[in-house]
């Protein structure tokens, strides 16, 4: 049951992912979200990684394959101690500067889902207002 649900937030995450780059898009790589805390390490890693990628891709962030074509890249960790979890997404532009670092707190398994939402909803307001193509920077 749980690979699947993986396998359908995956799915649903490419999905998000093959819409074409409109202008102003910020190409996003995402390296994947640490997991500790916790023995299903694999399986939630790749679940909040297809929560995170369907959440953010949209208006403003669209994921790409590779860090080479990637304007930022988005890592996150995730830690677990009992049942609280704490789950922190950060952007790194190209010279290496953080862009954006939000962090998002539960209690329990049933307040992930509105956590990743919080998350993602605060992680692309913040990397709107800090990203600056390296062009227009110059």
């Amino acid at each position: 049951m749980k690979k699947d649900l993986v396998a359908v937030m995956a799915f649903l995450a490419l999905l998000c992912s093959v819409s074409g780059a409109g202008a102003g898009m910020i190409r996003a790589y995402y390296s994947g979200v640490a997991v500790s805390g916790t023995q299903e390490k694999e399986d939630l890693s790749a679940g909040l990684k297809a929560m995170l990628v369907s959440r953010l891709n949209g208006n403003l962030i669209f994921a790409v394959d590779t860090p080479a074509e990637a304007d930022i890249v988005i890592a996150g960790n995730y830690v677990s101690v009992a049942s609280v979890f704490s789950m922190v997404a950060t952007a790194t532009g190209k010279d290496g500067k953080v862009l954006a670092r939000v962090s998002v707190q539960g209690d329990g398994r049933d307040e992930l889902i509105p956590e990743v939402e919080r998350l993602a909803k605060d992680f692309s307001e913040k990397v709107r207002k800090n990203y600056m193509p390296i062009s227009v920077a110059k």
